[in-house]
């Protein structure tokens, strides 16, 4: 992969491990909720390409590599699947859930496959679903949110992260204690 521009997936990882695990032990408050939010920089998303259809060869859109824990209590699986965890093969497709509004805007269906590129890398996707935030109202949901192509977290630490020179550009935990 490139040069990395700035703290990346391991830089982040002491931060993620403390609010995660330790912060509500050492102020002896119960977790209430927890959502952690980690996002790629934007790549370009393209269709196959298809040399009867020379639209193929331009981007439909900009996407981010995201993930959210717990995602059966962070995100509505609005159509198809939440995906599975990816092959460590370059060549094989890594399986996204495209955001409800941007699947509408761009008439995206789960089955579909695209590619997503920036700079010499290129990671083939299928998507198997189609989400939306459960609650839209957390902080952690930004005017980005509709941009993030859901992944899980070990494809975003294992694949994504050895493949993008810039894998973590947002991370965002929300840490809701009692006390």
């Amino acid at each position: 992969s490139g040069a990395k521009n700035g703290p990346q997936w391991a830089d982040a990882q002491p931060a993620d491990e403390y609010l995660a695990q330790s912060a509500s032990t050492e102020l002896g408050l119960p977790v209430m909720q927890l959502l952690r939010r980690f996002r790629t920089d934007s790549l370009q998303i393209f269709p196959p390409l298809d040399p009867n259809n020379p639209q193929t060869k331009y981007y439909i859109t900009w996407a981010h590599f995201g993930f959210v824990n717990a995602p059966q209590q962070n995100i509505r699986v609005v159509a198809g699947t939440l995906p599975s965890p990816a092959d460590a093969s370059p060549t094989a497709p890594v399986e996204v859930m495209v955001h409800e509004e941007l699947a509408k805007r761009l008439v995206i269906q789960p089955g579909d496959v695209f590619y997503a590129r920036r700079d010499k890398v290129e990671i083939p996707l299928r998507v198997v679903g189609l989400w939306a935030p459960i609650d839209p109202a957390l902080p952690v949901w930004d005017f980005k949110s509709e941009e993030t192509l859901i992944i899980p977290e070990e494809t975003y630490a294992t694949r994504i992260a050895d493949t993008l020179p810039d894998e973590l550009t947002n991370v965002e935990w929300l840490l809701q204690l009692s006390g």
